[in-house]
């Protein structure tokens, strides 16, 4: 008992906190929302009168042949089967406008995935396992849709119902009655959310199963071309199914225990309508209620023990959505990078990016250790060693993605940590090795990042220097490469293909300073060595990463990153190996 009311603190919290984001990603929300609870309103009322004007129908009727009567049954008749209509038309009606809604706001939930994850600290993205973060999205872009729903448009309409039939009961039967009415009716409403909450348990087994599931089969999704590789088909289909038996599993268990606990639900809804039902019955026996009084209290039970069953089922979800409203509003407090907004650089600074004692860990070991080196203004910089020396941290730690533990890091003349990755990278541009393709043409690819579309000029030359009017067939034709269409994720071209593409990307922003990451490493070598002047003249200034330096002879500097330190080489070296001094 203690901990409940910082419990249901913390719930009600979570669900305005979620309330804002609705509001802030779909602004016409309160509105919708406002006018969906009016028809929910309007719905319960008429539900609640379909019962009395039974009630005057059949009391009519019994009143025989006296004057007038007739005119009475018809006109009772006629106004139930008119407002049952009209009930059953506006709840058709509710029903659309809460499906537009709740689409509305999964949209704006996904929205506001979407801009947290581009703007989240790069190295807290790093933590979190991909298929975990899809799977939470999803169970929360629709959880608080359907919490909305259950709240406003399931438990309000029952209670408005409940409410009105007590009083009816009150005016029209007896009072007594209507005090049992509404007591037995609230010990049901009680019984199912006291059953909803131990279904608390059941639904988190459900939820880290599903988690599970998108975690696993985000991976696999990855790793098709391996298996293929690695001849691994039929352990993989092994492992899949053994791994799909235990989700099974789990799901089952979970949701055996959500039907043992709704049936209990329905057995105590049922007890309730046989009670008052038999008793409205002894009462109508003893001359104490009409015909039409014992249709209209048989009508109320029946209308309302209906909804208490569906309740249970949706007070049940109810606990589900909590959780899924919980993880994914966690999604949303993720840190955001720091901007900034655009920056005087030093233009003259000869110092382009200047790295002092930078040391760093990552995913909880050392990556980086007292890492000391001047990459200058006009140069090319290249950084060589094995793979998980450093080099790709290094880089991010110099684009602000990653925060030192120590040391500072330097892009023409202004602290990057101070700055944040955002204002760095309006200033520069990052090539990765593998990098993305929009599923569109190659002159959208290369504008990609652009904040201002770039003139067919500058594209075509842009392609020229990067020999990409090979994507226009044969013979080679410019204006049909820009016109090419890259497919899904880049598919229907070349590794190098895409990564050409990524440098004309990079370069048609006119960055002051230009980081390729193994960025050449499937352009075959002659073909580098042919573009990376074209390269340099657009951007003097470039910083890259290589495992060698073919491709890259002209490098002004080179340093040797490994085991988290930086080795300047002597001299410079025209091709392979280093012998590199600290």
């Amino acid at each position: 008992m203690p901990h409940s009311t910082p419990s249901r603190l913390l719930r009600a919290r979570s669900y305005f906190s979620a309330f804002a984001v609705a509001r802030r990603e779909y602004p016409g929300f309160a509105r919708h929302f406002g006018l969906a609870c009016l028809l929910v309103g309007g719905v319960a009322l008429l539900n609640s009168a379909t019962p009395y004007l039974l009630r005057l129908a059949i009391d009519a009727i019994g009143q025989g042949s006296r004057q007038g009567a007739s005119t009475l049954v018809l006109a009772f008749a006629g106004g139930y089967g008119v407002c049952w209509s009209a009930a059953a038309s506006m709840e058709w009606v509710r029903s659309a406008a809460a499906a537009s809604m709740l689409a509305r706001c999964e949209g704006a939930f996904r929205q506001a995935f979407h801009a947290r994850f581009l703007r989240a600290q790069y190295a807290e993205l790093l933590r979190l396992d991909p298929g975990t973060l899809l799977s939470q999205c999803n169970r929360c872009a629709t959880a608080f849709g359907s919490l909305t729903y259950t709240l406003f448009w399931a438990v309000m309409p029952t209670v408005i119902q409940w409410v009105l039939a007590c009083a009816v009961l009150a005016r029209v039967v007896d009072p007594r009655y209507a005090v049992v009415f509404g007591a037995l009716m609230l010990l049901v409403f009680g019984g199912t959310i006291v059953l909803s909450r131990r279904t608390r348990n059941a639904h988190a087994t459900i939820a880290q199963a599903a988690d599970r599931l998108g975690s696993y089969f985000t991976e696999r999704v990855g790793f098709v071309f391996d298996v293929k590789m690695n001849a691994a088909l039929e352990r993989e289909e092994a492992g899949s199914r053994q791994f799909l038996r235990e989700y099974a599993n789990d799901v089952s268990q979970g949701n055996v225990r959500l039907a043992m606990l709704l049936a209990g639900q329905a057995l105590l809804a049922g007890a309730s309508l046989t009670v008052l039902t038999v008793a409205a019955a002894v009462l109508a026996l003893r001359g104490g209620l009409s015909a039409g009084d014992f249709a209209m209290v048989a009508g109320y039970v029946v209308a309302l023990t209906s909804p208490f069953t569906v309740l249970a089922s949706t007070l049940s979800d109810f606990k589900r959505n909590e959780i899924n409203l919980r993880d994914g509003l966690r999604i949303l407090d993720l840190p955001e990078e720091p901007d900034n907004g655009p920056v005087d650089f030093d233009e003259a600074s000869e110092r382009a990016v200047e790295v002092c004692d930078l040391a760093l860990s990552l995913h909880g070991a050392r990556a980086l250790e007292g890492v000391d080196l001047v990459a200058w203004r006009g140069q090319l910089t290249l950084l060589v060693g094995p793979s998980g020396g450093g080099k790709s941290t290094l880089v991010l730690a110099m684009l602000g993605l990653l925060s030192p533990e120590r040391g500072r890091v330097r892009i023409l003349g202004h602290d990057v940590t101070g700055l944040g990755s955002r204002t760095v990278i309006r200033a520069v541009a990052a090539v990765p090795q593998s990098p993305l393709m929009i599923a569109g043409t190659v002159a959208e690819n290369l504008a990609y990042g652009c904040a201002q579309a770039p003139s067919l000029e500058d594209l075509r030359q842009v392609a020229r220097d990067l020999e990409l009017d090979d994507l226009g067939g044969e013979p080679p034709d410019v204006g049909m490469a820009l016109q090419r269409h890259v497919g899904v994720l880049g598919r229907e071209i070349s590794g190098g293909q895409r990564q050409r593409i990524a440098i004309g990307r990079a370069l048609l922003r006119c960055p002051r300073i230009l980081f390729l990451d193994e960025a050449t490493s499937a352009i075959a070598p002659e073909q580098a060595e042919r573009i990376m002047p074209r390269i340099r003249r657009r951007v003097p200034t470039m910083v890259a990463i290589a495992h060698g330096t073919a491709g890259y002879g002209d490098a002004d500097k080179v340093y040797m990153i490994d085991k988290g330190l930086a080795f300047e080489s002597p001299a410079r070296p025209s091709r392979g190996a280093l012998s590199p001094t600290r």
